[in-house]
């Protein structure tokens, strides 16, 4: 990427880019955006409340996280999701510290690395020096970008649905 991302907090100016955002994955039959702190389960109103709960980790069930919005320069449509959490205990390893999800028909732009790069600098800034990122075991794509961001596989794990989850670390 030659330009950087424009990153914003969700906030209620930002339903309709949302929902044609929750569309984009709607069409390519994705009904999980990974890296949106639950976007998909709740109307946005009440989305936006639980994401100020979890962001001050009042949320039962959830680690403190703040979601983010990317834009890609010039680009009006929401490219990307992202989720850093922190602080993150043992038991809450297997989620990781990164969550990310890029609008299908903005992929193949390096936009994945540009996210993993920036919840880098937001992690260090909190001084966080060993990050954790997860992915599906199937997802190819993901865990190429995660070893090209230059982390090392850790540990597989199967999830409490039944799915093979990849975990990786990093040094920042």
């Amino acid at each position: 990427m030659s330009e950087p991302l424009r990153f914003v907090t969700p906030g209620p100016a930002h339903a309709g880019a949302v929902a044609a955002f929750i569309q984009a994955f709607n069409r390519r039959g994705e009904a999980e955006i990974n890296g949106s702190c639950g976007l998909t389960e709740l109307p946005y109103p009440q989305w936006l409340a639980h994401l100020e709960r979890v962001s001050r980790g009042l949320a039962p069930g959830w680690m403190p996280a703040r979601v983010h919005w990317a834009f890609l320069p010039g680009d009006p449509v929401q490219a990307a999701t992202l989720e850093v959490r922190c602080p993150i205990t043992p038991a809450e390893y297997h989620n990781g510290h990164i969550g990310l999800s890029v609008r299908p028909d903005r992929r193949r732009r390096h936009l994945g690395s540009a996210l993993v790069a920036w919840a880098e600098e937001q992690l260090l800034a909190q001084g966080q020096h060993w990050v954790l990122i997860t992915c599906d075991e199937w997802n190819d794509p993901s865990r190429r970008m995660i070893e090209h961001c230059g982390y090392r596989f850790f540990q597989r794990y199967t999830d409490a649905q039944g799915d093979a989850i990849l975990l990786y670390q990093k040094k920042i």
